[in-house]
C-alpha cells in the first residue's frame, strides 16, 4: 500500500503543480491500533510556485483527494501550515509525530525543530482534554456496551493530556509509547485484551464495558482538569519566527 500512495501523491503533485515536503499516516495505523478494515489516513504538506503567494485574489490553501473507502488523502499549504504553528494547532504537532512518513524533505526537520518552539501545554491539554470529554459524552457514559474504537479514541486523548501536563511537549502518537505513562499494572492488562480485540475485528466491534477502566478513567478526568485549572496564562508568541521561515522557504529576501 505504501508505493501506492507515494504513487497517489506524485500525482497530487503533477496535477496541482505542486512539491509535497512531508507525507505522513495521521489516523488509526499510525496510533497502533488499527483494525481489520481501518482506512489509510494520509496527510501532506505541500508549497506552490512563489508567484502563487502574490496573488492578490484569496486561493485555497487545503487539497483534498478521497480516492476510496480505504485512503484518504489530503493536505495544507506551507502558509496554512505556519498559520496553525503559531497557534498551535493539535493536528499539525501530531503530523510531525507520526512513525509512518511517506515524503519527508530536508527541510522538514527545521520545521519540526521550529513548531516545537510555539508549543502550547496550555491549548494542547486542553484540546485532548475536551476530545477526552466529547468521546466519553458521545459514546462511553451511561452505557453496558460500547464500540471498542470509542474506547480508544478516549483513551488515546485523555492519556495525551496527561502527558502534555506531564511532560509540557507533544505527546507520542504511538498509543504503546503513550501508555507508558499508566502506573496500573491491572490497567495496562486490561487495555492488552481490548488492543487484541480490537485490532482482530472491524470498525463495529461492540464490547462491554470494563468498570475498573472507567474508574481509572473518571479518576484520569479529575486529575486533569484541576492541572488544567491551574495552568498560568500564556503570552502570545512573536511571529518573527515562521515570517523568516516562510520567506526562505519561498527564496524571498
Amino acid at each position: 500500500m505504501k508505493d501506492r500512495i507515494i504513487q497517489e501523491l506524485s500525482k497530487i503533485e503533477q496535477k496541482e503543480k505542486i512539491q509535497i515536503i512531508y507525507a505522513v499516516e495521521s489516523g488509526s495505523r499510525a496510533w497502533g491500533f488499527a483494525g481489520l478494515d481501518s482506512d489509510y489516513d494520509v496527510r501532506f504538506i505541500y508549497i506552490r510556485n512563489k508567484e502563487f503567494y502574490l496573488k492578490l485574489e484569496q486561493t485555497r490553501d487545503v487539497l483534498e483527494y478521497p480516492i476510496n473507502n480505504l485512503l484518504d488523502i489530503s493536505g495544507w499549504d506551507i502558509s496554512k501550515t505556519l498559520k496553525l504553528a503559531h497557534s498551535s494547532n493539535p493536528s499539525l504537532h501530531e503530523w510531525f509525530q507520526s512513525p509512518i512518513i511517506y515524503k519527508e524533505d530536508n527541510i522538514v526537520n527545521e520545521l519540526r525543530t521550529l513548531f516545537k518552539k510555539y508549543f502550547s501545554v496550555n491549548k494542547i491539554s486542553r484540546h485532548y482534554y475536551n476530545m477526552a470529554k466529547n468521546q466519553d459524552y458521545n459514546y462511553i457514559k451511561n452505557k453496558d456496551e460500547v464500540n471498542v474504537k470509542k474506547y480508544f479514541y478516549l483513551l488515546r486523548a485523555i492519556l495525551s493530556a496527561k502527558f502534555v501536563l506531564d511532560y509540557k511537549e507533544a505527546p507520542p502518537i504511538e498509543f504503546n509509547k503513550l501508555r507508558k505513562i499508566l502506573a496500573s499494572e491491572n490497567i495496562n492488562k486490561i487495555i492488552d485484551r481490548m488492543l487484541e480485540i480490537k485490532m482482530n475485528s472491524d470498525e463495529t466491534k461492540i464490547i462491554q464495558k470494563n468498570r475498573e477502566l472507567d474508574q481509572y478513567i473518571e479518576k484520569l478526568f479529575l486529575e486533569t482538569k484541576n492541572k488544567i485549572e491551574r495552568l498560568p496564562k500564556e503570552k502570545e508568541k512573536s511571529w518573527d519566527l515562521l515570517e523568516r521561515e516562510f520567506r526562505k522557504i519561498l527564496k524571498i529576501n
